[in-house]
């Protein structure tokens, strides 16, 4: 069941040394939550989740990673990754020839939105996907 008017979160995934694995232990992370919660369609959400864990696993040099997810008013579901990397995130356009590139390209295609915050020595990159 989903409750409107009511912002559900859950305790944070912490990756002390954050391996190739990184992504994988993410989404089954959050496609658990989701599921407990009654969000059925998640695969925009495991999309971005992969990406925004991804991009921190390669700039943040394996360092920790923080994934939190929280439901905002049964509209939204929230993502924050948090890496040590200062390195910003950046959109390019889609290079059809290149091996890499599109995850934040592809990030904000599926987001309502995203963003960036520099936060305890670090910085958490967010994204709210809508519920469908």
């Amino acid at each position: 069941m989903i409750y409107a008017d009511l912002e559900i979160e859950v305790p944070v995934l912490f990756l002390n040394r954050a391996t190739d694995q990184a992504p994988l232990i993410a989404r089954t992370y959050v496609a658990e939550q989701l599921t407990t919660w009654g969000v059925t369609s998640h695969d925009d959400t495991l999309t971005v989740v992969s990406e925004l864990v991804t991009n921190a696993y390669r700039h943040a040099g394996g360092g920790p990673i923080t994934v939190r997810v929280s439901l905002k008013d049964a509209r939204f579901v929230a993502i924050e990754v948090w890496d040590p990397s200062s390195r910003e995130p950046v959109v390019l356009a889609p290079d059809l020839t290149a091996e890499g590139g599109r995850g934040m390209f592809m990030v904000a295609c599926l987001a309502f939105e995203w963003g960036l915050r520099h936060e305890d020595g670090g910085k958490i990159v967010w994204a709210w996907i809508p519920v469908t």
